[in-house]
């Protein structure tokens, strides 16, 4: 058995310890910058990592940056077991926002994980920071998937609320996808009448792929705010739709795709 405590280690340096072992599973977070503190205990055999190896650790970490986006703060208990990869007890923040969740992966290609995300805003994603522009929000969101990569079956769930561009006020939108067998299923929703989406792709193309869009009262306002702020909550302009439309395509024939819309109001 071997024990070690690590101080301000890369994150890369871990991996690259159990290089072999490792190298199959695309979704680490290979090149991921900052120091990581903790402790981590190793039994077993190193040549068979699907029956003997044993990882058990548990690690801390600031200001951690991967592909563009900073993790402020984190701690989780992590490892190898019985062949399978775990990271658990995950507590995370992002700035403000508050991240939970764990994931496993275990030796048949089974993937297995849930997260939550509270109290998030809108610019403590660094990408939007990034942008500049002039939006703020509150976001939460909730997933929790099963089942090999290709045939995953998840929900996720996306609720943005308090939305705010410049000084014009935005309707709340939520967002729900599915995936079961290779299907995916989209439904979102824009305030309380102002706009439904739903979608379904047959993603290996087994069948029938179809979008509808109803839009029985949308306020559109808030576009003409983003256009020129001069008309931010200005009462004597705003901008109105009333219609729906719908189209659906049979497997991967894009060009017998048919559908239909109806344009009420401008």
């Amino acid at each position: 058995n071997l024990h070690a405590d690590f101080i301000d280690a890369q994150a890369d340096d871990l991996f690259d310890i159990f290089t072999h072992q490792v190298e199959h599973i695309s979704w680490l977070p290979r090149g991921m910058a900052g120091l990581l503190q903790g402790r981590v205990d190793i039994g077993g055999s190193y040549g068979n990592v699907q029956k003997d190896l044993i990882v058990l650790g548990t690690y801390s970490g600031k200001n951690l940056a991967y592909k563009g986006e900073v993790i402020t703060d984190i701690s989780a208990e992590g490892g190898l077991k019985n062949g399978t990869y775990f990271a658990k007890n995950v507590s995370a923040k992002k700035y403000n926002s508050d991240l939970r969740g764990e994931i496993f992966y275990y030796p048949d290609d089974r993937l297995k994980y849930v997260f939550d995300a509270k109290n998030e805003k809108f610019r403590d994603i660094d990408y939007i920071a990034n942008l500049d522009f002039p939006i703020e929000a509150l976001m939460q969101s909730h997933g929790a998937g099963e089942g090999r990569w290709e045939h995953l079956k998840s929900k996720t769930e996306f609720k943005i609320s308090n939305v705010h561009i410049r000084t014009q006020a935005l309707p709340d939108f939520s967002l729900i996808l599915d995936t079961e067998q290779g299907d995916l299923t989209a439904k979102a929703k824009l305030g309380a009448e102002d706009a439904k989406f739903d979608l379904f792709i047959n993603k290996d193309n087994r069948g029938l792929s179809k979008m509808s869009l109803d839009v029985p009262k949308g306020d559109f306002s808030f576009l003409l705010c983003i256009v020129n702020n001069k008309l931010c909550g200005d009462p004597a302009t705003e901008l109105t739709l009333n219609g729906k439309t719908n189209f659906q395509r049979y497997r991967k024939n894009w060009e017998k795709m048919n559908g239909q819309g109806e344009f009420r109001n401008f």
